[in-house]
């Protein structure tokens, strides 16, 4: 579910301030990111928890993650964003970082 939540703000944090139109590109960029720090979170959580063996089903979900977030991104090509949200999101490394991008 927070995971849900997470790719829903990306998406709702491109809109203010300066602006550019969203490009596919943009959507491809912060995809990556989004993806990268889903995994980077779940895998530091699962050597955490002394587990290896949930790898496999993190990487899934990191490509479920992606391909929601890409599919609701391609639905707004073309619209204005905030280029300094865009920079945000580019930088992400984990998803205390996207959450923090709305602040």
């Amino acid at each position: 579910m927070r995971v849900n939540v997470v790719a829903g703000l990306a998406l709702a944090l491109l809109g203010c301030s300066r602006e550019q139109e969203l490009s596919l590109a943009d959507c491809a960029a912060v995809r990556v990111r989004v993806e990268r720090a889903f995994t980077r979170d779940a895998l530091e959580a699962d050597r955490a928890s002394g587990g290896e063996r949930h790898t496999r089903m993190l990487r899934d979900e990191e490509r479920r993650i992606g391909d929601g977030f890409a599919m609701r991104c391609k639905e707004r090509v073309g619209e204005r964003v905030a280029v300094s949200e865009l920079e945000c999101l580019g930088r992400a490394e984990a998803i205390e970082d996207v959450l923090a991008c709305r602040r």
